[in-house]
């Protein structure tokens, strides 16, 4: 990695320890239902997926990626920038994920994404960032952080409602009802 893009990934460890905290308060060990004016899209969150949601490779592999997020301690020696070109491009967005769970977010269907494809899509309003997602059975996995702000996807429908099931007491949770 150049000191250039050392600089630049060590300006943005606020926003990774931010984004770690949040996914691990709101999504890990959860199913996190998005329900729209039409559908509902589920999601379940694993540690695993945040790594990829930062457009990073971790020598130490994604659980540690995460741990270390969650304990501040990430080590630049073992960061690798992806060669594809988006780590950058989602780290601009990463410190941002808490607005996905905030009344202007839209459900977007199937789609691609530069080269792309996914099967839905939990996206801001505004032309900031989309949560892209991969069907599994009746369950949506995270696969990627898209930046709105180079490229556009569909506007889809208004999300009416969040909320959370926890996977191991089955308590469920309101995160967030728009009421007009």
């Amino acid at each position: 990695m150049s000191i250039k893009e050392t600089t630049q990934i060590t300006r943005q460890l606020n926003a990774i320890y931010k984004a770690a905290h949040l996914l691990q308060e709101h999504f890990v060990d959860k199913k996190v239902s998005f329900v729209g004016e039409v559908s509902t899209v589920a999601i379940i969150f694993s540690t695993t997926n945040f790594m990829h949601l930062c457009g990073i490779d971790y020598r130490r592999g994604t659980h540690l990626f995460f741990q270390d997020a969650l304990d501040r301690k990430i080590n630049l020696q073992d960061i690798q920038i992806k060669t594809d070109g988006t780590t950058f491009q989602k780290l601009q967005v990463i410190g941002s994920l808490d607005l996905l769970l905030g009344k202007h977010i839209s459900i977007v269907g199937r789609g691609v994404y530069s080269s792309l494809r996914y099967d839905a899509a939990i996206r801001t309003r505004k032309k900031i960032l989309a949560l892209s997602l991969k069907q599994n059975g009746l369950i949506y996995i995270p696969i990627s952080l898209l930046n709105l702000s180079s490229k556009e996807i569909g506007p889809g429908q208004k999300v009416t409602g969040i909320f959370s099931e926890d996977l191991t007491s089955g308590e469920l949770k309101m995160i967030m009802e728009v009421i007009d």
